[in-house]
């Protein structure tokens, strides 16, 4: 007797493709469910599951997915002519609910197995006890989950390559907000607009150089405000480590590495973020990254489109995407906390439907930035909400889902 699994075409293909590296579900092959305005998503999943070197059969087709009598008539067809002498399994994760209740009435009636992929990788068989549900641990990788949407990673950072010493210094910068946050994030911020240049001056010096290039020395920044040198000799004294990403010595300020000149200059709330998520045992984020450059081909040919996202990570068959600004926005008027947004709402489909999209700031987003945000629903986390940034992103998630 052959397994057959029937699965329904939606925007969320990871729960579809998910329960699929489970051994005790793992199908002989799998029939599509689909309607017409799904069927890109048809093409995405044959080919995901074709990789995984399961059969796929022809489509099963819906033609009108508003009519719950055709629906039905549909699915009994499917079983009964083709399917009595298999064990057949459907999984609900996904199409309209007029297609899910259809699909119910009918599988439930005739004796197949129904079951639902909930976020957090249960199986949840219905029609039977809670208590005999499937608990599967999801496994599918940043790169594998994306490229089931035809993303492709050009480039990451894992947050286990973050040097000891740099996650130091980002969980220091993070104790140190704690008192007096106003005038110390304003200290920070002085010392980000410090690193800039030298960021702006190795970036273009990357661009034009090449093997033949010397490696490029990292200039000693002078400081003349009597003020800041204050604020920085306060901060220096309070972050343990810190030598292991800069030194300073009266009005002089110089930076170990490239890499602790780019943390200083603003990435290190990039980790921060990442590092809150690892912290977070309850969500089980897996395959946490910052700095992920990926593309997309577009139907022109030869074209990719390029983006990159500071902090991406899994959990369950969900995908959390994050922006992550130091920005002062009342001070800084060339910038604008929207184009942020514009580009997580953008991006909100990289993962299908089950992608939630969170925008951090170490400033407070003007009032039309949130409005803007909420619209599409993104969970912003700005200024002194940062102090409290594991509750607020387990809170946004959970609100979300």
């Amino acid at each position: 007797m052959s397994r057959i699994m029937l699965i329904i075409a939606t925007g969320q293909n990871a729960a579809n493709i998910q329960p699929l590296s489970e051994t005790s579900l793992k199908p002989d092959a799998v029939c599509i469910a689909v309607t017409q305005t799904m069927m890109p998503q048809f093409n995405d999943l044959k080919n995901q599951i074709t990789h995984l070197g399961i059969r796929v059969e022809e489509p099963l087709l819906l033609t009108n997915e508003l009519d719950t009598a055709q629906l039905e008539q549909t699915f009994s067809q499917w079983l009964l002519e083709k399917h009595t002498d298999n064990e057949v399994l459907v999984n609900l994760a996904g199409g309209l609910k007029t297609i899910t209740i259809a699909a119910y009435k009918v599988f439930s009636a005739l004796g197949a197995k129904i079951f639902y992929t909930h976020f957090d990788g249960q199986i949840i068989w219905v029609d039977a006890p809670l208590d005999t549900s499937l608990r599967i641990k999801p496994n599918i990788s940043l790169a594998a989950y994306l490229k089931i949407y035809q993303y492709e990673i050009t480039k990451k950072q894992n947050l286990a390559d973050i040097s000891k010493g740099h996650k130091q210094y980002v969980q220091g910068l993070s104790n140190y907000l704690r008192h007096n946050f106003d005038m110390r994030c304003h200290a920070i911020s002085h010392l980000n607009w410090l690193a800039k240049p030298i960021i702006d001056s190795i970036n273009k010096h990357e661009r034009v150089s090449s093997k033949n290039h010397p490696k490029q020395s990292l200039p000693t920044l002078f400081i003349e405000n009597p003020k800041f040198n204050s604020q920085l000799d306060e901060l220096y004294q309070a972050i343990p480590y810190i030598e292991e990403v800069f030194n300073i010595s009266p009005k002089r300020l110089s930076f170990s590495s490239v890499e602790s000149a780019k943390i200083v200059a603003g990435a290190w709330l990039d980790i921060l973020v990442a590092e809150t998520l690892r912290q977070l045992p309850e969500l089980n984020f897996r395959d946490i990254c910052i700095n992920v450059s990926f593309s997309k081909s577009t139907q022109r040919q030869g074209k990719v489109t390029f983006n990159e996202l500071d902090v991406m990570a899994l959990y369950g068959t969900n995908l959390l995407i994050v922006e992550c600004k130091t920005v002062n926005w009342d001070n800084n008027k060339d910038a604008s906390p929207l184009e942020s947004i514009y580009k997580l709402a953008a991006l909100a489909d990289i993962g299908g439907l089950n992608t939630h999209a969170v925008f951090v700031s170490l400033y407070e987003l003007p009032a039309n930035a949130k409005t803007r945000a909420a619209e599409n629903n993104i969970i912003v986390i700005d200024g002194k909400k940062l102090l409290d940034l594991p509750a607020l992103i387990k809170q946004g998630i959970t609100n979300n889902s």
